[in-house]
């Protein structure tokens, strides 16, 4: 009986020509989902909510319970399992343990999405709402040094990826930063000044989604190309390290 080749292995584990075709929906569909959520905002402030379609909450982009709660939920749970898949396939032992806290902090991020655990800090650290708008929602001063310190810890891991896929995962987390910190900052402060009920705040929230879902769906996409090209077989597309 002739030994299963290595790449045959890792071709049974993961269907990169699956991988491949699945990009373009998944680009599609983030765009639509965004386009929906910010068709919503444009009904609700022309026709308020008295008609029969009511808020349209389902489409929203801001909220609890909604299409674009479970999709970025989703998107994390993915990212989770990609970053498991490449745990597995990096020949360089060093990036797996990254890896691993990679698939581990999306885990974490996807159950929060839905459960909407970081908001439970905002009561918490109510005493900081004090210092600034800016910190209305509280949680943010644990999330910015959570985000520099899991930044910084991932310095090594990245100086180690091939330059443009580090520069593209630097670019998905920018996005996301830029969404679920900035914005959610400016969010806190203009409906302290103008209210949750305000054009602007209302605007503000659909932007911090949009940023949101467009970081994490750069992140899949990354992930899911850096894993395709692992298992590929063609060695000249394997990861880089240094």
């Amino acid at each position: 009986m002739s030994a299963t080749a290595p790449n045959e292995t890792k071709s049974a584990i993961l269907p990169v020509s699956c991988l491949e075709s699945f990009r373009p929906v998944l680009i599609l569909t983030t765009v639509a989902i965004i386009a929906l959520g910010a068709a919503r905002e444009v009904f609700v402030d022309l026709f308020g909510l008295g008609t029969a379609l009511k808020d349209l909450r389902h489409i929203s982009l801001d909220g609890e319970l909604n299409i674009a709660t479970w999709y970025s939920s989703t998107l994390m749970l993915a990212a989770s399992f990609l970053a498991l898949v490449c745990s597995r396939g990096d020949t360089d032992l060093r990036q797996r343990p990254y890896w691993l806290l990679i698939a581990t902090a999306m885990l974490l991020m996807s159950i929060d999405e839905t459960a909407s655990i970081h908001e439970s800090f905002i009561t918490l650290l109510e005493s900081w709402r004090g210092h600034s708008d800016y910190l209305h929602f509280s949680w943010v001063v644990l999330g910015i040094p959570a985000t520099i310190l899991f930044a910084v810890v991932m310095v090594p891991f990245l100086f180690r990826l091939e330059r443009r896929t580090a520069l593209t995962m630097i670019l998905a987390g920018g996005l996301f930063v830029f969404g679920a910190l900035v914005m959610e900052m400016i969010d806190g402060a203009i409906q302290v000044r103008l209210g949750a009920d305000s054009l602007a705040y209302r605007a503000g929230a659909a932007i911090e989604d949009c940023f949101e879902l467009a970081g994490m769906t750069l992140f899949v996409l990354v992930l899911m190309k850096f894993a395709a090209r692992m298992y590929s077989g063609d060695s000249d597309n394997r990861p880089a390290t240094i």
